[in-house]
Parts: structure tokens; sequence; C-alpha cells
């Protein structure tokens, strides 16, 4: 017998519903709907930089394996099957799968290399599959360009991992932008109850309030992509 979990986003709108019926809030129980799809959002944002960073380590890897694989006197289509079927290798299993399968279906390692070349989003693996496939398909010094390779991969690394650091202080002021409004809400109510009840109490301000807290949130995701780009 198997549990499932119950998604974040699912108990933040079901804790919102219940709250705004128990208290008798129109505005809290419209909030309920938004605040899924956000928290929703940021956990699928959570995810996908979670599988870059996880992605970009595991490309090492593939390089490293490829290198010793060479070293020890394998060739490059061997040292490069060799370190697909590497199980560290596993957070690109989804892109070397397909690579390994049209290898063995018949299809050149270069030809199978330039397509994830093509269809890959992550760019350094781009740039592996699509030099390692012109040096399988040309010949040439394979050691020290399988070297050269890892040099340029971990170098672009490092400066996205440098450039992630510096944004750290934009992502703090995008999160205080996106926060001023709330606060200023909840001080206004604080110092006027009428405020406060008509906000909390009433149909309008709850319209009010959903549509504040919703360019609310579209202003931080705008300035979440200005700062980590697409995800």
């Amino acid at each position: 017998m198997t549990s499932k979990v119950v998604p974040l986003e699912g108990v933040v709108g079901l804790v919102g519903v219940v709250a705004g019926v128990l208290v008798g809030s129109p505005t809290v129980v419209c909030l309920a709907l938004p605040s899924v799809l956000f928290v929703r959002r940021l956990r699928r944002l959570h995810v996908c930089r979670q599988r870059k960073r996880l992605q970009s380590e595991a490309l090492g890897v593939l390089i490293d394996v490829m290198g010793q694989q060479v070293r020890s006197g394998a060739s490059l289509h061997g040292a490069v099957m060799s370190a697909i079927e590497d199980p560290s290798v596993v957070a690109l299993e989804g892109e070397l799968t397909v690579v390994a399968s049209a290898v063995n279906g018949g299809q050149s390692l270069e030809s199978a290399l330039f397509e994830l070349g093509d269809r890959t989003d992550l760019v350094e693996l781009s740039l592996l599959a699509t030099s390692v496939g012109v040096l399988v398909a040309h010949g040439g010094p394979v050691a020290p360009a399988i070297e050269r390779l890892g040099e340029l991969v971990r170098s672009i690394e490092v400066a996205r991992l440098d450039a992630q650091s510096h944004a750290s202080q934009a992502t703090a002021s995008a999160v205080v932008m996106a926060a001023l409004p709330v606060v200023f809400a909840v001080v206004v109510a604080l110092i006027d109850r009428r405020m406060a009840a008509f906000y909390v109490q009433s149909t309008l301000g709850a319209v009010c309030v959903v549509i504040a807290a919703g360019l609310a949130a579209m202003g931080w995701l705008w300035m979440d992509r200005l700062i980590w780009g697409p995800s």
C-alpha cells in the first residue's frame, strides 16, 4: 500500500479556504487560488534550478570518465559510450539515454551527438556533444581535446556560479519591492480599523486585495526572470 504526499500548494490552498470560512472573510478565500498558483510557480523554479545544478555536476563527471577512458587506451567511441553508461551521470540520463539508444539502433555516434547538441537546452552539454561529435567524425588529438573541453566547461560553470552569487543582492531587492505593497496595506489596516474591515470583510475589498496580490506576484516573477533568466 503506497501513500501519496500532498503537494505544498494544495496545503496552502486548503488552509486559505478553511481560514477564510472560519473567520468569515471573502478576502482570505479569494486569496487561496492565487496563493496556490504562486507557490506552485516557486516550487517549479526551485526544482528547475536544482536540476540544472545537478546536470552541471554530472557533466563534469562525464568529461572526467571520458578522459580516464581515453588515457587508459580506449577509443573515443568506447570512451563516450562508457561515460554515457556511468551511473554517476544519472542527472543527464534523459539526454544520454537517447544517444545510447540511437547508437545501439545503428545510428552513427557523431550523428547522435550532433542531434543531442541541437536538442539540449544545457549550454555546456551542447558544446561538449558538438565538439566530441566533430572529434569522432574527423579525428584529431583526442586526449588534449577532451582536457581542453573539460577546462572550458568548468570555466563556464564557474562564471555562472559567480553571476548567481552577484545576483543574490538583486534577488533581495526584488523580494523587498514585491513585499512593500503588502507591508503598506498592513500598516494602513493597523492605523485605520475601517480600512481593515473593508479589505477583509467586503467583496470589493477582497477583489482589490486579490488584484494587488496578483500584480505583486507577477512583478516578483518578472524581476526574478530578469535576474536568473528563463527557467
